[in-house]
């Protein structure tokens, strides 16, 4: 599963691409907000459904437009990095994108090899959907990665991306 640090990082470069840093650093909290079901020590529980999500979506976003029209692109932005960290979630392990609709965990497993070899070269890709009995138990405890080395090079990789647009004065000009 992805680290915290690698769903912050890439909600932070979303959020950036709309709005000024600080604003974009706060609001890419947002991408870590499926995780709040650790605190009731369940994972992967209905905070990571997509169909959740959407309907959820629909129905703030509905009443967004109704009250404040200037609110609409921050509250898209929010849904759209939780969206996200939902979908990185299930590109690494079970995840239940589609409860309540179908009652099973699902993770999209994606993977291209090439073959190199004289006188030919091939991609060979393969993409998969495994399937998982739903688990919304409750755990004396939950372990999972805060950060990783992975998440460390996606950071670094947003923050040196992040740095070149601040230098070169691209940075800042959002929402």
């Amino acid at each position: 599963m992805p680290d915290l640090l690698t769903h912050y990082a890439l909600s932070l470069l979303v959020a950036s691409r709309v709005f000024r840093f600080r604003v974009a650093a706060f609001i890419a909290l947002a991408g870590l907000l499926p995780d709040v079901d650790v605190l009731f020590l369940v994972h992967r529980w209905v905070t990571h459904s997509l169909v959740l999500t959407m309907v959820a979506g629909v129905l703030v976003l509905a009443v967004t437009v109704w009250f404040s029209k200037s609110a609409v692109i921050p509250v898209s932005v929010v849904f759209a990095l939780y969206a996200t960290h939902i979908v990185m979630d299930a590109l690494t392990s079970p995840t239940p994108v589609l409860w309540p609709l179908i009652g099973l965990s699902h993770a999209v497993k994606i993977n291209v090899n090439g073959l190199l070899s004289s006188g030919d070269v091939a991609l060979i890709p393969a993409i998969s959907i495994e399937s998982a009995p739903l688990e919304f138990t409750r755990r004396y405890f939950i372990e999972g990665p805060i950060v990783s080395e992975y998440g460390v090079v996606i950071a670094l990789a947003v923050a040196a991306a992040l740095l070149v647009e601040f230098l070169a004065g691209k940075v800042g000009r959002g929402v």
